[in-house]
């Protein structure tokens, strides 16, 4: 029986000594993603070209905030942290870019119809 209580410390020591290593592999194989944060500065540049400035100004500036902080953890080495906030930013930023469309969309929506009026007005007009 005294035999088995070393023999019991080993075995446990080996079992940490194996969790240590493959948790520092988890955290070294976990790839900075350089590509994600390109995606969304590249969203949030469409967004700013189709006018969310203007017409999604809160959505804009909360995509602004996220890339930033993925740029930051991206830099701290953070991949998992720079993802999240990369895909939330990507998120943000063509939500402010649909929000700049469909104010857009309106905005064309409205100038047709009070074309259509106008015309449909001077077509009624009685003619001399």
């Amino acid at each position: 029986m005294s035999t088995d209580r070393p023999r019991r410390h080993q075995l446990s020591q080996l079992a940490s000594a194996i969790a240590l290593v493959l948790a520092l592999a988890a955290c070294a194989s976990t790839p900075l993603p350089t590509a994600q944060v390109a995606q969304a500065q590249a969203a949030l540049s469409h967004a700013e070209g189709a006018g969310a400035g203007a017409a999604a100004p809160v959505v804009l500036a909360s995509a602004r905030l996220k890339l930033a902080g993925a740029q930051t953890a991206l830099a701290e080495k953070q991949p998992e942290r720079a993802l999240a906030l990369a895909e939330e930013a990507l998120i943000d930023a063509q939500l402010a870019e649909a929000l700049a469309r469909a104010a857009q969309a309106r905005q064309a929506t409205q100038v047709q119809t009070d074309a259509s009026r106008a015309l449909r007005e001077e077509l009624a007009r009685p003619k001399p």
